[in-house]
């Protein structure tokens, strides 16, 4: 159960990289007219390094290649820099999940089905890939593919929904942003702008106001000035004695 999903999950990942290649690097441009004119090759400062990780990516896979394959393709491959260190530097972090592997599956984790052990494993797993990968380029290669711009998308229910992404941004959408926004548009709309600026243009308005009213009796009269100490006085008689 354990190598068949491993070897599944292989499959996938072979079939899916394949295809990624396919429609990114072989083919006709699918940019469109407009944007094509403005395509042009990558500056070496780009080149170089993708040179350099394209020739370590040929030989990196052999670094951590198990002694089995290793002694089984000693004489074909010992010119290959073939070793385990790296699993071994990782076995500290990794040596838990081992023994759980170990003890749960024992040495059927290094038995194929067809007899034999991790080699092989390995010529079954290549031979697999190398056929997922020949029929990744030949059904995505046959296909035709219209600027990226100008697809409609697939007509059909399930390639449509499949293609729309499970319609998750529009339920993230509707679920999420439309209703956070319209939170927001309340809170400027009510919050913001009747409570909080309200207040704020209320007490300017109310001290022009106070202001206005008192600047009616700053008139530099005597007469207005006593008129005004007069009603002062009665309302202070008014309230000591009412009150």
């Amino acid at each position: 159960m354990y190598w068949g999903l491993a070897l599944l999950t292989a499959l996938l990942t072979a079939f899916y990289m394949t295809r990624l290649m396919v429609m990114t690097f072989h083919g006709a441009n699918r940019t469109g007219k407009a944007a094509s004119s403005h395509l042009h090759e990558a500056p070496n400062v780009m080149t170089v390094p993708l040179v350099v990780l394209a020739g370590l990516s040929v030989f990196g896979g052999w670094i951590n290649v198990p002694d089995a394959l290793g002694e089984s393709f000693a004489g074909l491959w010992g010119a290959l820099p073939m070793s385990e260190w790296l699993h071994h530097w990782l076995e500290p972090v990794t040596h838990t999940a081992a023994e759980i592997q170990v003890a749960g599956i024992g040495e059927a984790a290094y038995v194929a089905p067809v007899g034999g052990g991790e080699v092989v494993w390995a010529l079954i797993s290549t031979v697999a890939a190398a056929l997922i990968v020949a029929a990744a380029v030949m059904v995505v290669g046959r296909r035709k593919y219209v600027p990226a711009a100008e697809d409609p998308g697939p007509q059909s229910a399930l390639p449509r929904f499949v293609y729309n992404k499970w319609y998750f941004d529009e339920l993230y959408d509707a679920v999420v942003v439309r209703p956070v926004l319209a939170l927001s548009r309340w809170c400027w709309r009510v919050i913001d702008t009747v409570v909080i600026d309200g207040f704020v243009n209320f007490t300017g308005n109310f001290a022009r106001l106070a202001g206005w009213g008192t600047s009616l009796f700053q008139t530099g009269q005597v007469n207005m000035y006593a008129f005004v100490l007069t009603l002062g006085v009665l309302c202070v008689l008014g309230a000591a004695v009412f009150l």
